[in-house]
């Protein structure tokens, strides 16, 4: 059944992914792992999120910030050295528990010098975490690269103590985000140099300062002074904070106050109970509130909230597919009229994690993404995920638009399908993903499962795909055939639209058998013309009678309901159709059996 449509006034400024950064823009990429039900090109699925990392890494010219809580992957060490071999400079912080032989060979590049939270280039254990996993590029280059003031964080470790993989084969679930945007690589840069002991952040210093090194609670918020919490770009509003000198807990709990209508999140670790009551007040209010939570690291926080949103909405995640290693939530996703959110990082939401300096000690990070089409890209890859670990069906967010046009002509022995969709703002664009056509003899497919599926292709480019065709061959002469095309959209609704079609071959010279019609399968003649089409076409019955006049709709072809022109339906019998093209009168025989 067709979604039920939204009211919905779009008002977000995003641009499809892959798109060229512009130095005030902001551009994103988002990848998760694991193949998930979805499609389109605005996502990378099951993308190795290692060999990402690295063709960043190779587009790189000047120099790299990362901070990953782990780092022992051969193909990111590789690509790190490949980068230093070029020139690039390269700073790289990690936790000191996993200080370890790989980030011992990156330090002794000449280009890469590798630190880690306890201030030393050495292992050596600490009670806190530096749990952060971003990385800038390019920030300080003075010229033109492909990577300038790209951010990268989310909650992907690069070491297998976590995230469980060297290459791709069943990953756990996580998420990458890659933000193209000067203020924002300015705001991750400044907290960089903080812990980097960098106090003049302005120009670039390669050499650490341990000096004036700062982690975990002697960290100060260094970006607050320059206005790096809130960035404006147009009609998209993008915030960071990092822990602990800022309470990430509030602006977590703000966020969830601020729903109207629905709140979704995916997250690994969660024991906050000030998050747990702010979903169920929220949830007593009559928001919906769905979300899956990792059951080997969180199954208190789960069966708490099981038992008062409900375990259809609320699912045990991570057991058939490994460590749900998310630290995400969806506002309102697809409510423009809302405000619709995205926070994601590397925070879990524990006390270590988002506390701020009262009980906050590990260094993390969120980014708060206030956009519909970020909002419904995540929400596509948590709804699929959701339904997986046996959530319930949820209400459609978004619908996309109808189709302008769709219908079928006969070309020579086959059936030619053309559609055309409707000129659209191009962050809605980002939305469509795909377009599915099905097919029956019987009647129309009303849903995918009622017919056979002809062709499904991604919407990679609308505005270059908003007009098409497709070839359906091998079909038989004297068959109707009946064609639904579905658009779909992230979120996975759709719209749908119908044409039906017979390749009815009459024949001047034939015998009746050719002209054969059962008016209880279908009850129009269609005849197809390839290039002049007549402009009148006259019916007469086997007595010259004349029946009914035509006048073409169409510019490939003729149609006759079998109808007389009182409107009434014809009876039995043999019935000539006459045209002229370039003088010459045609002929066509049709007998009707009732």
């Amino acid at each position: 059944m067709k979604s039920n449509k939204m009211l919905l006034v779009f008002i977000c400024s995003i641009l499809l992914i892959f798109t060229q950064s512009h130095l005030l823009s902001f551009t994103y990429e988002v990848i998760f792992t694991e193949t998930v039900d979805s499609g389109g090109s605005h996502v990378n699925y099951n993308t190795n999120i290692q060999n990402r990392f690295a063709e960043l890494a190779s587009q790189a010219k000047y120099n790299m910030d990362c901070h990953f809580f782990q780092i022992n992957f051969s193909r990111i060490s590789n690509a790190l050295m490949d980068a230093a071999n070029r020139g690039v400079k390269i700073r790289i912080i990690t936790d000191s528990d996993y200080y370890n032989s790989v980030c011992s060979n990156l330090d002794a590049h000449s280009n890469i010098i590798v630190i880690n939270d306890e201030k030393t280039n050495i292992y050596k254990s600490g009670s806190s975490e530096s749990h952060n996993k971003f990385a800038i590029f390019d920030y300080y280059y003075s010229g033109d690269s492909p990577v300038k003031y790209k951010v990268w964080t989310g909650s992907f470790n690069f070491g297998s103590g976590v995230s469980g993989y060297e290459g791709i084969d069943n990953p756990h679930e996580e998420n990458v985000i890659i933000i193209s945007n000067q203020k924002l690589a300015e705001a991750f840069t400044r907290e960089f140099c903080q812990m980097w002991g960098d106090t003049n952040s302005e120009n670039y210093t390669f050499e650490y300062n341990s000096g004036e090194s700062k982690f975990h609670n002697s960290k100060v918020d260094v970006i607050s002074s320059y206005n790096l919490h809130v960035i404006n770009d147009g009609d998209t509003t993008i915030e960071v904070y990092f822990n602990p000198q800022n309470m990430l807990k509030d602006k977590i709990i703000e966020a969830i106050n601020s729903a109207n209508y629905r709140i979704h999140f995916a997250i690994n670790m969660f024991t906050y109970d000030e998050i747990k009551t702010a979903l169920i007040n929220k949830h007593n209010e009559g928001v919906l509130v769905a979300g899956i939570i990792d059951q080997s690291q969180s199954s208190n926080m789960l069966s708490q909230l099981q038992e008062k949103i409900g375990e259809d909405y609320i699912r045990p995640a991570g057991k058939l597919y490994k460590m749900l290693h998310d630290k995400y939530i969806i506002i309102d996703p697809g409510y423009s009229l809302s405000d619709p959110i995205v926070i994601t990082g590397s925070a879990n939401w524990t006390p270590a994690g988002i506390g701020g300096n009262t009980s906050g000690k590990n260094d993390e990070n969120i980014v708060i993404i206030h956009n519909l089409a970020v909002s419904l890209t995540y929400y596509d890859d948590f709804y699929s995920r959701y339904l997986r670990y046996g959530g319930k069906e949820l209400p459609a967010v978004f619908s996309p638009p109808e189709f302008q046009k769709f219908y079928a002509q006969k070309v020579n022995s086959f059936i030619k399908l053309f559609w055309e969709l409707p000129g659209i703002d191009l962050e809605l664009q980002a939305l469509i993903k795909n377009i599915a056509i099905y097919y029956s003899t019987s009647s129309f497919p009303s849903s995918p499962s009622e017919g056979t599926l002809l062709t499904n292709f991604s919407i990679t480019n609308y505005s270059a795909q908003k007009e098409g065709s497709y070839e359906h061959k091998n079909v038989y002469p004297n068959t109707r055939y009946y064609y639904s095309a579905f658009l779909y959209s992230v979120g996975g609704s759709y719209s749908v639209s119908r044409d039906s079609i017979v390749i009815f071959q009459p024949s001047s010279e034939g015998s009746l058998a050719d002209n054969y019609i059962r008016p209880e399968d279908y009850s129009t003649v269609e005849l197809y013309f390839d290039n002049q089409l007549p402009s009148e076409v006259k019916v007469y019955s086997a007595d010259g009678s004349l029946v009914k006049k035509i006048v073409p709709e169409r510019e490939d072809k003729i149609e006759w309901d079998l109808t007389n022109e009182k409107g009434k339906k014809v009876s039995s019998g043999l019935y000539i159709i006459v045209y002229e093209i370039d003088g010459k009168k045609e002929y066509k025989k049709v007998f009707v059996v009732r």
